[in-house]
């Protein structure tokens, strides 16, 4: 839907470009259409990068857990075939489900495991994802054991989860202390500046003194809390 909102907005730019250039000669008949357009462009760039660093995200995090699961399952028997059917039916795991997914439906119309994940493998937008796929068809094509690849894949798997969560609560300790620095310290400044250039002038930034600090704290202060609080969300994510 946003996709398709945003290039009917290309189509309408075009049109009323075309039709202002034919009726109106000029500039602004070119440059706004223009500006409309690589606008459009610009949005539909970033909502695709979005889109896609949301997917990997989501496929990066669940798939300690998964590799955990898929263990339990083969270590009672299931076949690993099967096992990405059980797995494609569980949406606690995110766009990884969706990925899992994929394998079961290229299976349910006779594609080969081996042929089924080499091709995930070369289309995911998990690099983690793919470097797994690529480590379990090795194991399946020099026969070695699968049980004994998701026993060590998953100690690995897991290992590295511990470590982006070390990274990520470190960083969160430094922006915490970025965050009461700014939160503390940048108001006073302001205040302080206020209040010395109110002793020279009766306006500031042609604002009285009561309205310059009513800007700061109803529109400045909540507006670094709401950037820092998106900002630290998108480093949960």
């Amino acid at each position: 839907i946003f996709l398709s909102i945003l290039f009917t907005i290309l189509t309408f730019s075009v049109i009323v470009g075309i039709v202002l250039f034919l009726f109106i000669f000029k500039i602004w008949a070119i440059v706004l259409p223009l500006a409309l357009i690589i606008l459009s462009l610009f949005i539909i760039f970033l909502f695709l990068e979005y889109s896609k660093n949301t997917k990997r995200n989501s496929i990066d995090n669940n798939l300690p857990f998964a590799i955990i699961h898929m263990l339990s399952l083969l270590q009672t028997g299931v076949d690993i075939e099967k096992v990405f059917f059980l797995l494609s039916e569980i949406e606690e795991y995110g766009y990884l489900s969706k990925e899992f997914k994929r394998i079961s439906d290229l299976l349910s119309i006779g594609v080969s495991l081996t042929d089924t994940l080499i091709h995930i493998r070369d289309t995911t937008v998990s690099e983690r994802f793919s470097e797994f796929l690529d480590e379990l068809l090795l194991t399946l094509k020099s026969g070695r054991s699968i049980k004994d690849f998701f026993i060590t894949y998953s100690e690995m798997q897991l290992a590295l989860y511990r470590s982006d969560l070390e990274k990520l609560n470190q960083t969160m300790k430094t922006f915490s202390d970025l965050y009461v620095g700014i939160i503390l310290t940048v108001p006073m400044i302001f205040i302080s500046i206020a209040v010395m250039l109110a002793t020279i002038s009766e306006k500031i930034f042609g604002m009285t003194l009561s309205q310059f600090l009513s800007v700061i704290t109803l529109i400045l202060i909540p507006i670094v809390n709401i950037g820092f609080l998106i900002f630290i969300s998108k480093l949960e994510t």
